[in-house]
């Protein structure tokens, strides 16, 4: 197999948005060329392809992972290797795992900046993703190529979220006009519609999207089609064409979600029609409360501030599970720690009928995992069977997305980003170590451990010493129960 004829026409493809074709292809790419030199370029090729198409599974299984990855690269490819495990694993919604992967990674080159200015951009740091890609252009050795070209879209991204609308329009109106390549005048008018959009300059934005689509292939069901449809929905609605808006949303939502992105980007959908006023209050509810978003995505959500989180709760509920106060009530028994395949089975509650995707649950309940990321499919796979088999609570996955048929049953609070002290401090001043034994049905020893830890963490404090030592709480915090 001919190693420039294989790549030039499986790049085609790509660009030609031939998802059949590609998930032949590839792999088969990467089966010819699995040893000799050229297999980690191999590999680094395919990932570039796969995250092009929105395959970011199937990208981030060819990188091969494994404990290596957590520790300091030993080679380029290492290197390489790295930074797009945590790039897809940003892009599926694991920012957590990609952080930490990335922890002290330093970067060299322009691809290194490449690719941390789309990791940043991902996590909506735009701040830190224009930096990245601005050094990127300075140290581009070859400006012209594809790839080059097709990244100036996410620094005008980048530009937008920090407040620069005029560069990012004119930019990204340059791009489109310079471009020969159909694909790449489209992404580059897409986000040129969505920039205007997200200013309110309905007419303008309109036009913009729609000359894009006429350049995207037929049928495209990739990423940046749905993004083109989510703001083109966005604008018919806010124009006063709410019903085609509201199919052309239904569209880019079906899309989005069959790509395995990060929750942040088919939220965004809802996030829009919130805007519009097409929510419903229990989807804003669910929006609101949806578990593990990044910062800069739920600050762009204003109106949440304002509004009654309380609204959609279920009152009568078997379990009453407090994420940040690490409190699970039962029939009326309130328990300190809560069970992990209960803390997993909250998450998903909170999400409703759109469910959790597994990498999403897996960055909550095991945030230091990253290495371990394919193999938490089978702790997962153990916490749903205990939730089935003790407990009743009827738990199943469909395409990577977990889900509970038995979600009226749980009443879940807050969303375990924060920490707070046990409900119990809030209504009592002060106590002895007895009252805790009895609360929470503990032994001397256990009682203690959870008093020494609330020392530490500053909730409470000592008072007397010997039999009479009792102690006073530090804080009291209004219950959201």
């Amino acid at each position: 197999m001919d190693w420039l004829t294989t790549t030039a026409a499986i790049e085609a493809a790509v660009r030609a948005r031939g998802f059949r074709t590609c998930r032949l292809e590839i792999p088969a790419f990467l089966r010819n060329f699995s040893s000799g030199s050229r297999c980690e370029e191999a590999i680094l090729k395919a990932c570039d392809w796969y995250r092009r198409l929105g395959l970011h599974w199937e990208g981030f299984r060819c990188l091969g992972i494994d404990e290596s990855l957590m520790r300091p690269p030993r080679s380029e490819f290492d290197r390489q290797r790295k930074l797009w495990a945590a790039r897809f694993l940003n892009l599926m919604g694991a920012p957590e795992f990609a952080r930490s992967m990335l922890r002290d990674f330093a970067p060299r080159d322009a691809e290194d900046h490449r690719i941390l200015g789309a990791i940043f951009l991902a996590d909506f740091d735009y701040g830190r993703a224009a930096h990245h890609l601005e050094r990127f252009n300075e140290l581009d050795p070859d400006p012209e190529r594809y790839i080059s070209r097709l990244s100036q879209v996410n620094l005008t991204d980048a530009w937008n979220g920090l407040g620069r609308l005029e560069p990012a329009l004119e930019r990204t109106l340059r791009l489109s006009e310079s471009s020969k390549e159909p694909l790449l005048q489209a992404i580059a008018l897409q986000a040129h519609g969505e920039y205007l959009a997200r200013n309110s300059r309905w007419r303008e934005a309109r036009g913009s999207l729609l000359k894009a689509q006429s350049l995207f292939p037929k049928d495209d069901e990739s990423p940046d089609m749905g993004f083109l449809w989510k703001w083109l929905g966005y604008v018919e609605i806010c124009a006063g064409r709410k019903e085609v808006g509201r199919k052309l949303m239904d569209q880019a939502l079906r899309i989005i979600r069959n790509t395995a992105l990060r929750p942040e980007a088919w939220l965004d959908v809802y996030r829009l029609r919130a805007e519009a006023g097409q929510l419903s209050s229990r989807e804003l509810v669910r929006l609101l409360e949806y578990p593990g978003l990044a910062k800069g995505f739920t600050e762009s959500l204003p109106f949440g501030a304002h509004f009654d989180r309380k609204l959609a709760r279920r009152a009568n509920s078997r379990w009453k599970i407090d994420l940040d106060r690490d409190e699970l009530t039962e029939d009326g028994h309130v328990s300190l720690r809560i069970p992990i395949e209960m803390r997993a089975a909250a998450l998903i509650s909170l999400t409703g009928q759109w469910g959790l995707p597994l990498a999403k649950l897996k960055c909550l309940l095991w945030p230091d995992q990253a290495h371990a990321f394919l193999q938490l499919d089978g702790r997962l796979d153990q916490l749903m069977h205990r939730l089935r088999s003790n407990r009743n609570i009827q738990a199943h996955v469909l395409k990577g997305v977990a889900f509970l048929k038995s979600a009226s049953a749980i009443r879940a609070i807050g969303t375990g980003n924060t920490e707070r002290p046990p409900s119990w401090l809030d209504c009592h001043r002060e106590f002895r170590r007895s009252e805790i034994e009895a609360q929470y049905k503990l032994g001397s020893a256990q009682a203690f451990r959870f008093i020494q830890d609330w020392e530490r963490k500053g909730w409470v404090r000592k008072q007397g010493n010997g039999p009479q030592r009792g102690y006073v709480t530090n804080v009291s915090t209004p219950s959201l129960s």
